[in-house]
């Protein structure tokens, strides 16, 4: 069974044409199209060194041995991924994934959910809202007026993008997800372990501490790796990563892309309006220097 998932809040964080349309982009965010791409290429960015936010080389890795202890390990995952398996020496380390991960279309988003909700809010506001989502913790939905839409700035510290071009995109996460589901799309929170140490995400079903009861088969044909990050350098990004898991739809290099549109989102801009209230949008832009807010209905969604 599904653990549920308490997410409040999606941010996109790119330059700012892709969020809300520019020179550089013409079909943004703001209007439906949401952009994919691959763990590959974002393996190729963290081993290049360029942004910290964007690139991790640990994307995909499944399991990490001991050279020493590594032996059996990749013995028994040979068997099972054939010419999919990906061993690579890292220091002392040995570094498994498969190849096939890499190229699952992948869109991410930060989120706000019931664990970061407190620490992102302002502090006025923040026992506000403790105290009315602690009130109605068993609801599906939770209605919060005023909710303020403030985008952390340790979020936009991840990216090496310019200040003055940087800014996030705000989604209130009901019909996107609805409609990202329609599409085939399925989305789960990453989960954040301690990856400078041995570890093996399929034989000790670390999974089952995060998602629940799944077993080593399903691990498998559900990427599970996909969903894994270093905690100590990610976990402020509480991430959830939605996925094409439709095998036809995988790419054969890291540097393809693809783009789904969803029809029917609105969208509220505070730079082309004084009224600073974003109640019912679905797409919501502010400067990072404007304050906005908006009647905000949480929901208690499941990974799929």
């Amino acid at each position: 069974m599904s653990k549920t998932l308490n997410i409040f809040m999606l941010y996109k964080i790119q330059d700012k044409d892709f969020l809300i349309g520019g020179d550089k982009c013409k079909t943004p965010l703001s209007k439906g199209y949401v952009f994919f791409s691959c763990c590959g290429k974002w393996v190729d960015i963290g081993k290049s060194g360029c942004n910290s936010g964007q690139g991790d080389k640990y994307e995909c890795v499944f399991a990490k041995y001991l050279k020493k202890n590594s032996v059996n390990a990749i013995k028994i995952y040979g068997e099972l991924f054939s010419d999919d398996l990906i061993v690579e020496e890292e220091g002392e380390y040995v570094l498994l994934r498969r190849k096939s991960s890499m190229l699952v279309p992948v869109s991410c988003f930060y989120s706000i959910d019931s664990e970061t909700l407190m620490t992102n809010l302002p502090d006025s506001d923040r026992k506000r809202i403790h105290s009315i989502t602690k009130k109605n913790r068993s609801k599906k939905e939770v209605l919060i007026n005023s909710f303020p839409f403030a985008i952390p700035q340790k979020y936009l510290d991840d990216f090496n993008i310019s200040n003055d071009n940087i800014d996030a995109l705000i989604i209130q996460p009901g019909q996107f997800l609805s409609r990202l589901t329609d599409n085939d799309v399925k989305y789960r929170k990453v989960a954040y372990i301690n990856t400078n140490c041995e570890y093996d995400i399929f034989k000790n079903k670390m999974y089952e501490d995060f998602y629940g009861k799944m077993s080593f088969n399903d691990s498998i044909n559900k990427r599970i790796e996909m969903f894994f990050k270093d905690r100590d350098k990610y976990a402020h990004q509480c991430e959830l990563r939605c996925v094409i898991r439709d095998e036809s739809e995988r790419f054969t290099t890291h540097s393809q892309s693809k783009t789904i549109h969803l029809d029917g989102l609105s969208f509220f801009n505070s730079d082309d309006s004084d009224d600073k209230n974003a109640t019912g949008m679905d797409f919501i832009y502010s400067d990072k220097n404007n304050e906005i807010f908006a009647e905000v209905i949480m929901r208690n969604e499941r990974d799929i």
